[in-house]
């Protein structure tokens, strides 16, 4: 598919703005999606995303949450919200247990599952797949299937020697 600004490059990049139910949806290329953010990400606004009651809202996050601040940078949701995006890098540990749920609620997932560099994506892959049948085992466990419990196992000690050797 053809960007849908510059209708010469190859769209790579989704960008998906939902406003009152209404869906609007460009797919751009890279270049143009740069431009794109720089031209809109201004506009973003996250504070419905981030707004807090006394009581928590569906993410759980109340005021006194939102005032918690970043030991590094100083920056609290209540800033993150206000400027849609965090302060330092320090933030996402500073403020995980609030962030979590508000990543996951903008993203839909709280695990990255976009583009990798191809100098890292071997090794990041192979370290998700490990995650992915660890997690696998211990439902298998939970579930009391020691069968498919030991396959995972072994098939994990595979990738793990795999690793080290090589």
């Amino acid at each position: 598919m053809l960007c849908q600004v510059c209708k010469v490059n190859e769209a790579t990049v989704r960008y998906t703005e939902i406003i009152n139910n209404s869906v609007t949806e460009i797919h751009l290329c890279e270049k143009c999606a740069q431009f794109e953010d720089k031209t809109i990400g201004s506009e973003i606004s996250f504070s419905g995303m981030f707004a807090a009651s006394d009581q928590g809202d569906e993410t759980g996050v109340t005021e006194a949450d939102a005032a918690q601040k970043c030991s590094a940078c100083g920056h609290s949701l209540g800033d993150i919200s206000t400027e849609g995006r965090v302060g330092c890098a320090e933030c996402y540990a500073a403020l995980a247990r609030q962030l979590a749920p508000l990543i996951k609620k903008v993203h839909g997932a709280s695990q990255h599952v976009g583009k990798v560099p191809s100098a890292e994506g071997e090794g990041i892959k192979v370290r998700t797949e490990l995650l992915r049948y660890r997690g696998q085992l211990r439902n298998a466990i939970e579930v009391e299937n020691y069968e498919e419990a030991a396959r995972l196992r072994d098939l994990i000690r595979e990738i793990e020697q795999k690793m080290v050797s090589g």
